[in-house]
């Protein structure tokens, strides 16, 4: 009967694991596409800092910024679902991603309401402002992130290994972030890319 009752211990600790590890690895994707999130917002941020709304590349800058929205999208789900399963960090991770989808909403307004030639030798400081503040929140939504991977590499044994294969992505993600928003936006600013109606300049 002892024995019994270890095997049921040992098995319930290795689904436990198991399931620590499908966490982590699952925190581990996030923390990359993070991290490019917010390579490629302060990129835009930087370009509408020093674009002027007449510049025809006024206008790949709105396609960029719903090119942030759409890739957070498929983010927003996986964050979700680690806050369920998470809950000391539920309250944390639920209030960035509401920072985040209000100030893209707030960004992507202010570079359209601005997309009008009587505002040309203007530069949209307000839209950049609300990139800043989405740029933060996936800042600290990528600590939340790594802070919980650390505290799992402490719970599952072989997972350091895979931190440390998780570290040389993220940096080259960074690198990958930066080649892809540069072809899109020559892409986006050459008319290769179609803009919605609701971008087209008035």
């Amino acid at each position: 009967m002892e024995q019994l009752s270890e095997q049921l211990a040992e098995s319930q600790q290795d689904v436990e694991q198991q399931d620590l590890a499908e966490d982590a690895e699952m925190v581990r994707q996030l923390l990359k596409n993070l991290v490019t999130l917010s390579f490629n917002q302060e990129s835009l941020i930087d370009k509408v800092k020093n674009t002027y709304i007449q510049d025809p590349k006024y206008q790949s800058l709105i396609v960029g910024q719903n090119k942030v929205k759409d890739d957070f999208r498929t983010v927003e789900d996986s964050l979700r679902a680690i806050a369920k399963r998470q809950v000391a960090v539920a309250s944390v991770i639920g209030k960035n991603v509401a920072d985040v989808n209000s100030n893209i909403t707030r960004s992507l307004s202010g570079l359209l309401d601005m997309n009008q030639s009587f505002y040309g030798t203007y530069k949209n400081v307000q839209a950049s402002n609300s990139m800043q503040y989405t740029m933060t929140s996936f800042n600290n939504l990528a600590l939340v992130m790594a802070e919980s991977l650390d505290k799992m590499k402490e719970s599952v044994p072989g997972l350091q290994s895979s931190l440390d294969a998780a570290e040389k992505e993220l940096s080259d993600a960074r690198v990958s972030a930066m080649e892809t928003e540069s072809a899109y936006a020559s892409a986006a600013s050459s008319g290769i890319v179609d803009l919605p109606k609701s971008m087209e300049q008035i």
